[in-house]
């Protein structure tokens, strides 16, 4: 008699085996004793290690290494966060791309994939990957306040982004940076104060914006005194007719260089 042997695929990591007996019927000490024992399933992703993508976004070509004993699949905690070029595959070595778009937000943002086997769900391995928020930041914070001659204050601010961004200004008028944008990363922007032709006071509040993200934003309020000349004694002076010096008698008092008229 020609006798089949079939496992189907192990849904346990665990090795099984069994022992069949083939005996006589009525003299079942007439037997023949075979072991079948077969291998544990298994899947495996290396790198194993949690990941963290920087808010910009980034590509980790092939960074996936999934080895299985089967068909495996794919779940997501966060499906609304496509990170993987695939979400399935076959027996054997695959290789999984990793990717993350621009996070929007200033939240981080995570999902716990799970690789597992199909039809065997207990066997997997679980991975989360992490995307920083958003943000931008200028430094310093503090709202400044510039002498009415002027003043340049070289690489004042320092701008640190996750991506672009941009400045806009509730005084368009008055130009007080040397640069208006910049890209992610870190960047040095000059403030720079010409002298106030006012007496009033005159200010501009900068927002410091992420492209595409404008609730993504960090103000801070630029200040400039009035310029300003006083002269003492303030009174109308008359002099004799033989003429008289009156050494230093005027003190002229100003926010910038001045002149006189006569």
């Amino acid at each position: 008699t020609k006798v089949t042997l079939k496992a189907e695929m192990n849904p346990s990591t665990a090795e099984r085996s069994t022992k069949l007996t083939f005996a006589l019927v009525g003299a079942e000490e007439v037997k023949q004793e075979v072991t079948v024992k077969q291998a544990g399933s298994s899947i495996t992703v290396t790198p194993a290690e949690d990941v963290t993508f920087p808010a910009a976004g980034e590509t980790k070509v092939e960074y996936f290494t999934v080895k299985s004993t089967g068909a495996w699949k794919v779940t997501s905690s966060n499906a609304a966060w496509i990170v993987l070029d695939k979400t399935e595959g076959a027996a054997g070595e695959t290789k999984v791309t990793l990717k993350a778009e621009m996070n929007l937000s200033i939240a981080e943002r995570s999902t716990k994939l799970t690789f597992s086997l199909v039809g065997a769900e207990e066997v997997k391995q679980e991975v989360t990957v992490k995307q920083a928020g958003d943000s931008i930041t200028v430094t310093p914070a503090e709202d400044v306040t510039l002498p009415a001659a002027g003043e340049t204050k070289a690489e004042y601010f320092t701008v640190t982004s996750t991506r672009a961004w941009y400045v806009t200004s509730s005084n368009a008028a008055w130009k007080v940076l040397d640069r208006t944008e910049g890209t992610g990363g870190e960047t040095k922007v000059t403030l720079k104060a010409e002298m106030n032709p006012s007496t009033a006071e005159r200010s501009t509040k900068l927002a410091f914006t992420l492209v595409g993200a404008e609730g993504l934003k960090q103000e801070v309020t630029i200040k400039q005194a009035g310029s300003s000349i006083t002269v003492t004694p303030a009174e109308d002076v008359t002099l004799p007719a033989a003429g008289e010096t009156k050494a230093e008698y005027f003190t002229v008092k100003s926010t910038g260089a001045w002149k006189v008229t006569s």
